[in-house]
């Protein structure tokens, strides 16, 4: 069967990735005349009931957060042996693949895709809804400009019981926060924590808490205070040292209460307080890329 019987009203442009549990097509939608990306469960994996719950809770979060800085869903379906997502398709690149080829871009360009990721995060907050899963492959770069935040597979909304089994460590090792590798409460914070992480790496090229194995990774997150930003980069301001390093506070009460306060925070540097549009920073990247 071809995947334009598979996926009928779509045609299929590519395949864009293949991982364990999924694929990824960018696919063009006859009806509305739109190009989409679509996301299937591998069909030999539907009867595992956890991968297909998170297939629906993604569908059924993203439908609650509708924002500028958050990848759309559109459409969600499954049947007797499959599922998939229909989502919005961003032309650009994520974090993870701009910083392989630029593991320190220009401080205005930092600072621009914190600014615009942190705006999705605080709506997605507003709407009681916790990431779970924030490192820089879920955030992507467009080239018009825009930051969207994106794979919510793990979200849940603040309070709800979770879908994974208790004391199972989900995410990726390097970027959970210490309190979801304990088994602790995860909330906004949590994402925080991660989001701390991400952009530490954003404005140092420096993976804090990356280990070669799964269990190292986790005890450095557990344990390693890193270094203030700017000793790996002597440009970056000391104000921006002390936002970072409240974020990556391993208690979650001692880091900041919502990622609108960092954004109240992030506009008192000079150097940020004369962005007026992140996106033209942006744009002007990739049309003349260093």
């Amino acid at each position: 069967m071809t995947p334009e019987a598979e996926f009928e009203g779509f045609r299929i442009e590519e395949v864009l990735s293949r991982s364990s549990t999924t694929t990824v097509y960018r696919a063009y939608q006859y009806s509305l005349k739109r190009e989409v990306l679509i996301k299937e469960l591998r069909p030999e994996l539907f009867q595992e009931e956890d991968l297909r719950q998170r297939f629906e809770r993604e569908a059924q979060v993203c439908a609650h957060i509708k924002n500028e800085n958050i990848v759309d869903i559109y459409d969600f379906s499954a049947s007797a042996n499959r599922a998939y997502l229909v989502m919005e398709y961003v032309e650009g690149c994520s974090l993870d693949y701009l910083l392989r080829d630029n593991p320190q871009p220009p401080l205005e360009l930092a600072y621009s895709i914190m600014l615009q990721t942190l705006k999705g995060l605080a709506y997605a907050h507003s709407k009681g809804v916790v990431h779970r899963d924030l490192k820089p492959g879920n955030i992507l770069i467009s080239r018009d400009g825009w930051v969207k935040v994106t794979d919510f597979g793990l979200a849940q909304f603040e309070g709800a019981p979770q879908i994974t089994q208790p004391g199972a460590v989900v995410g990726t090792p390097a970027y959970l926060s210490p309190e979801a590798i304990s088994g602790g409460g995860i909330t906004y914070r949590s994402d925080i924590f991660s989001l701390g992480v991400t952009f530490y790496q954003l404005l140092t090229g420096k993976k804090i808490f990356w280990a070669e194995h799964f269990s190292d990774s986790l005890n450095k997150v557990l344990s390693f205070h890193p270094s203030k930003p700017s000793q790996n980069r002597p440009d970056i301001p000391s104000e921006m040292d002390r936002i970072i390093l409240r974020m990556l506070e391993k208690q979650p009460a001692k880091r900041w209460n919502s990622c609108g306060e960092i954004l109240e925070e992030l506009s008192q540097i000079a150097e940020v307080a004369q962005i007026d549009d992140p996106r033209l920073i942006i744009k002007r990247y990739w049309e003349e890329p260093p």
